[in-house]
């Protein structure tokens, strides 16, 4: 797989595109998606569309093999790129994440005036408490619900977050805006409208953003090369750019440093799971866990939807199944999710996630696109399997790939087991 590590440092405000939120304010999101990136290379290519003619149905144009604007845009994942610093991307928060509410934030940035008690993941301790319930054992103690420094009650982490070189890890900086406010213009005077003032939130110039991407299997040293020098072409992004806004520098490059790979992280994973497994129980030798674990962190937000089409924030094992078949990967051995009982023993999987509204505008189209149903980004998804090792290339290719729909706009890219659901002491 051919990844690539791409760079965009603003030159001017950006305005990254948002809902609007009340009136004739318009808000910036705080990253820069994969759908503007694909506008700019379809907008960057659609000149050298090789046949006119075919330019609203680019499916029927006999010639669109040696077509730019089809062979780059189609079957092409375009990441969404995170404010970096230092050269290395934030992260988005997981919703397993914990801090303390009276000191929140990393021991790192802790100072005497500013003491901050830490974030660690509460992941493995659900995780742990689940299972042994499942086992019809009663466990020894509950998952932490205040802070170990002070005894403040726990609140969730939502702040994006850098991890350092070595291995610690800081609160992002806030995102630096300018906010801007212009007249509106009469389309029939083409003039300034008298009492027409919007305003608009958009980007600090000298942001810089990093995102990652795995271009198509099919594509050759050519292709990503021409893929590369397209996107390193593109100087503007976003909207308002009659208004001076999105102006950008763009950089490519293969990406060398993939961190820990997909099998490493899972072992890691259920080595850590085994230490905070023991802790819920006096027997002696304990039972060990049955199987292996996983979980499916979503880095950003993922449309999903079940066999029937309906929209979900839950991702099921079939889901999974048919992502893998998808990626060409069949025959797999059975995986299943957590579950776990509530007070009324009902049956319900273990997942951490919750459901927003995408939309936004087509400027192709001139249209707003389709408000649809999202799982949040940092939602976490939990399942177990007996037999980990033939999943291991088949969940490295979903983690490349992503998974849900609109994949092409950014959405649903995944990591497996996250590092920092290891860290279950205070960081």
């Amino acid at each position: 797989m051919t990844r690539l590590r791409i760079s965009i440092k603003t030159l001017s405000p950006l305005y990254a595109g948002a809902l609007k939120p009340y009136g004739s304010f318009l808000e910036t999101h705080a990253q820069i998606s994969g759908a503007l990136l694909r506008g700019a290379v379809a907008q960057k290519t659609l000149p050298d569309c090789a046949a006119p003619e075919f330019i609203n149905n680019h499916e029927a144009c006999e010639v669109k093999d040696i077509c730019p604007f089809y062979y780059l845009i189609t079957g092409v994942e375009f990441p969404t790129c995170s404010v970096a610093e230092g050269g290395r991307p934030t992260e988005s928060p997981l919703r397993t994440m914990v801090t303390c509410k009276a000191a929140p934030g990393f021991t790192a940035q802790s100072t005497t005036q500013d003491p901050r008690h830490g974030v660690y993941d509460a992941l493995l301790d659900h995780l742990a408490f689940t299972e042994w319930r499942r086992f019809g054992r009663i466990p020894t103690k509950l998952p932490r619900q205040r802070c170990a420094a002070c005894q403040a009650p726990l609140e969730p982490f939502t702040r994006r977050y850098v991890k350092e070189a070595s291995e610690r890890y800081h609160a992002a900086a806030a995102l630096r805006t300018r906010r801007m406010t212009h007249v509106g213009i009469n389309r029939s005077r083409e003039t300034a409208e008298r009492g027409l003032l919007f305003s608009v939130q958009a980007i600090a110039e000298s942001t810089h953003f990093v995102g990652r991407m795995t271009v198509p299997t099919s594509w050759d040293g050519n292709r990503v090369t021409e893929f590369q020098n397209t996107l390193s072409s593109i100087t503007r992004l976003g909207g308002e750019q009659t208004y001076g806004l999105g102006r950008v520098e763009i950089t490519v490059r293969e990406e060398d440093d993939i961190g820990e790979d997909v099998p490493a992280r899972i072992s890691m994973f259920n080595e850590t799971f085994k230490e905070v497994w023991r802790q819920y129980t006096f027997e002696f030798p304990p039972r060990e866990p049955e199987g292996d674990y996983l979980s499916i962190d979503l880095l950003t937000p993922a449309l999903l939807t079940s066999p029937d089409g309906t929209p979900t924030v839950q991702l099921t094992v079939d889901m999974l199944t048919m992502r893998a078949e998808e990626l060409g990967y069949s025959d797999l051995p059975p995986v299943e999710p957590v579950i776990y009982r509530d007070a009324s023993d009902r049956m319900h999987p273990l997942m951490f996630t919750a459901p927003m509204v995408v939309g936004g505008w087509s400027a192709a189209w001139g249209l707003p696109k389709r408000t649809a149903l999202a799982a949040v980004g940092g939602s976490v998804y939990i399942f177990r399997t007996e037999h980990i090792g033939p999943w291991y290339e088949a969940l490295a290719m979903i983690e490349a790939h992503g998974l849900g729909d609109r994949r092409e706009e950014g959405f649903g890219a995944v990591r497996v087991c996250d590092p920092f659901h290891r860290e279950v002491e205070a960081q």
